[in-house]
């Protein structure tokens, strides 16, 4: 039995997107009591998801590629062109690793670097 995705009814979110930041998705996900919907952002259909089913999801790399993803404006402000957020593979994982050993030196070892790795891709 297939379940249906609640729907926002604006034509847009991108507004509403600006306007509330980080909790648009929280927000209406509590107001459709469901961890995801669908909506359109910048006239594109969107889905939106929340939880750890959904964290989980988006994490498995796998499915997505984070290359590419971010605009090229925006890398070359905050984040900038080689953050954690626009690397993928072992690259990735060695900067999140790195960053964890920081947050947490007590629990995590110092990651291998892949630069000196030749497994690499």
């Amino acid at each position: 039995m297939a379940t249906t995705i609640p729907r926002e009814k604006s034509f847009d979110s991108s507004i509403a997107l600006l306007r509330d930041g980080f909790r648009f998705i929280q927000l209406r996900c509590r107001k459709h009591g469901s961890n995801l919907f669908r909506t359109r952002i910048m006239l594109q259909n969107t889905i939106c998801l929340t939880g750890e089913e959904a964290a989980r999801l988006f994490y498995d790399p796998t499915r997505f590629v984070r290359r590419g993803a971010i605009p090229k404006p925006v890398q070359k402000t905050l984040p900038g062109e080689r953050s954690i957020m626009a690397l993928d593979d072992g690259r990735h994982r060695y900067r999140k690793e790195l960053m964890m050993t920081m947050m947490t030196r007590d629990q995590h070892p110092k990651p291998e670097d892949p630069a000196q790795s030749s497994t690499i891709r």
